[in-house]
């Protein structure tokens, strides 16, 4: 699927593990026409070689299942979805050489129908992980899905609060809640990220925060460093002097138990707020657009603050450039100071 880089377009195919990109197209359907193009040049060049053993689908799945215990439990929760699914369509004892192009596209026709052109892709994609994983792991060199193509959708656009908004909702947070606000709003951070958050990765006297994911390839820890702004540096300094110091965790439910997701939360906030409600992700595009439209942070350096492995994906956010990442998490402290600083004084009296 092409993807956007600034005021041009990306192909990128990938067939049989070897992937080919090309950059610099002025418009997505030129892109679009390269992507079919070079994936029908690399199918008719490609050379099948028979598998040393057919292998069954559930034999497939059971395997994929367990490679995929590192992911996040969404991730698995969607893999264990179109595994089960694929399994009542086809049957868990099909060998998956007699899993077709012609049988996969018509499972992802019929989702397609029955449910979205989306959810035929996001089943499509799954499947291709699937197979993918399987050649490399079993030997099999037979990917049906590969094949096939996405189907065109319309993605909604997501909403970002305006900061009018968002300073209604600090001043509507207690105390606790603008400690969990400040961290999202210094750092751009992932919902996990703030969740996983323990006091071994606040570093007070070098002012920094260790902010980990799993967003990664291989479904492994993955760490980023970022300098704290005055406002966040503050807030957790408060909480650290009268935190439990038998648990680890910043922020933490009643129990005492790290937040999983906090699905109450947003909703909550927002109708006490008297705002357009909008969840934690609206928080992180918040960040990426002030700092990109107001401050005109380079992309490469908002990359770096949101935690992206592509700046591709970056750029789905935003657009722009330029500054030290010191100098970028203070900018952060420019709409969060005096409104917190207010309603820290107000609490005093």
């Amino acid at each position: 699927m092409p993807s956007r880089v600034r005021d041009t377009w990306t192909g990128r195919v990938m067939v049989q593990g070897r992937s080919c990109t090309r950059r610099g197209f002025p418009t997505k359907t030129e892109a679009r026409d390269w992507e079919a193009s070079k994936r029908h040049e690399l199918l008719n060049n490609l050379t099948l070689p028979k598998p040393v053993a057919s292998v069954s689908l559930i034999e497939a799945c059971v395997k994929y299942l367990k490679y995929s215990e590192r992911y996040s439990k969404k991730t698995i929760q969607k893999k264990k979805y179109i595994c089960k699914r694929i399994l009542e369509s086809w049957g868990k004892d099909t060998d998956l050489l007699d899993i077709t192009p012609e049988k996969v596209q018509a499972f992802l026709d019929a989702r397609a129908r029955t449910k979205s052109n989306h959810a035929s892709n996001e089943d499509r994609k799954n499947m291709l992980t699937m197979f993918n994983y399987v050649m490399r792991i079993l030997g099999i060199n037979h990917n049906p899905v590969a094949i096939t193509q996405s189907r065109s959708h319309d993605v909604a656009s997501q909403y970002t609060p305006p900061e009018v908004d968002v300073l209604r909702l600090i001043a509507a947070a207690s105390p606790d809640e603008k400690a969990f606000l400040t961290c999202y709003l210094s750092t751009g951070a992932r919902r996990s990220e703030i969740f996983r958050l323990t006091w071994d990765d606040i570093n007070f006297e070098a002012g920094t925060i260790r902010l980990g994911t799993r967003k990664t390839r291989d479904g492994s820890m993955k760490y980023r460093i970022l300098p704290m702004n005055t406002t966040l540096a503050d807030a957790l300094s408060r909480r650290y002097k009268s935190r439990d110091k038998k648990v680890l965790h910043i922020f933490t439910s009643k129990a005492g138990k790290p937040y999983t997701t906090r699905r109450r939360f947003m909703p909550g906030l927002c109708d006490r707020a008297g705002v357009r409600p909008f969840g934690f992700h609206a928080l992180r595009r918040y960040v990426a657009s002030i700092l990109s439209d107001k401050h005109k942070v380079s992309s490469k350096a908002i990359q770096q603050v949101l935690g992206h492995q592509s700046q591709a994906t970056t750029e789905r956010y935003l657009q722009k450039i330029h500054t030290g990442m010191a100098e970028v998490m203070n900018l952060l402290d420019d709409p969060l100071q005096n409104t917190l600083q207010n309603n820290l004084q107000e609490g005093n009296k």
